[in-house]
């Protein structure tokens, strides 16, 4: 850290640099706020700014920019913000409908705790339709 730099607590409570460090790109710091998104599920664009100490133009900016990979909605107003689709996640794997398909069909041959395993690999593993 640079002589004047800061700790701060992020959200969680967890102690980290200031996100303005010299080492980090605007694409270091979008791959952060996209898994923040996926653990918080709906921030404002002032809470994005809070968090990487950035200016609230910068994080819409980069959730622009982010729009193009992940599936989020804008949510304008008062109370609004930045909402993740329900169902998706961060550095999350998802079958294709071929694989969904094959895996629900098998399904229904298996009992007990085979059963048990392909429903949590069916609820782990597919992304919801909205």
């Amino acid at each position: 850290m640079k002589p004047g730099d800061k700790n701060k607590t992020n959200s969680w409570g967890e102690r980290r640099e200031t996100a303005n460090t010299s080492w980090e790109t605007p694409d270091d710091r979008r791959h952060k706020m996209q898994e923040y998104l996926s653990a918080k599920r709906k921030v404002t664009y002032r809470e994005l700014a809070d968090e990487y100490g950035i200016t609230r133009r910068t994080a819409m900016r980069d959730i622009e920019i982010l729009t193009a990979s992940v599936p989020l909605e804008t949510v304008p107003g008062n109370g609004g913000g930045v909402k993740v689709m329900d169902g998706w996640h961060s550095n999350r794997l998802y079958m294709s409908e071929d694989q969904k398909l094959l895996l629900i069909e098998l399904r229904e041959t298996l009992t007990g705790k085979k059963r048990e395993i392909m429903e949590s690999i069916l609820t782990d593993f597919i992304m919801p339709i909205s």
